[in-house]
């Protein structure tokens, strides 16, 4: 179950969709047959089917796999989980053109990800709020949004820019 986790993954990142589908459906089969106690491990799973699915196009059925995850993933209180879920079903439910079930959804997410102090994530909430509420016609609120993904987003630290940099330096050693 977990090398077919494993394996799906690698084919996401490869960016081959359709054998990341086969090996995360071959990964939650397995889950299934195995009546796995780890439901967070399932949902993840499920979620990983979701993009996928984004990715192939299917929006339809990338939602049905995104309500699965939830279902599995909401009596484990991971919120952090939750609100990727959260808002890459509002994503789905936009390219669907179902605004208002969209916006509910991409609220959820940036409520759980401002619980998490995940400031970063809750920008991108706030950048998908904004673009469904252009889809929608509400300039003036989306630019509200827009700019607070603006805000939240933006690199906090000359430290912070400078990190890799500085990260590179600390491990090369000097001669």
């Amino acid at each position: 179950m977990r090398a077919s986790h494993v394996l799906g993954v690698i084919a996401y990142y490869e960016r081959n969709f359709r054998e990341a589908r086969q090996h995360f459906l071959e990964g939650f089969r397995r889950f299934q047959e195995l009546d796995h106690p780890d439901k967070g491990l399932g949902g993840i799973l499920l979620y990983n089917l979701g993009n996928t699915y984004m990715e192939l196009g299917d929006h339809a059925e990338a939602a049905r796999w995104y309500q699965q995850a939830l279902t599995s993933l909401e009596p484990t209180g991971d919120l952090h989980r939750l609100g990727l879920v959260y808002l890459q079903l509002g994503v789905t439910n936009r390219e669907r053109g179902d605004y208002d079930t969209a916006l509910s959804n991409l609220a959820r997410a940036e409520n759980l990800f401002g619980v998490l102090q995940a400031t970063r994530l809750s920008g991108w909430a706030h950048t998908s709020i904004g673009i469904t509420l252009l889809a929608r016609g509400e300039v003036d609120k989306a630019i509200t949004h827009l700019e607070e993904s603006r805000r939240r987003c933006r690199p906090r630290t000359l430290a912070h820019r400078a990190g890799p940099r500085a990260y590179r330096q600390a491990r090369i050693p000097r001669r």
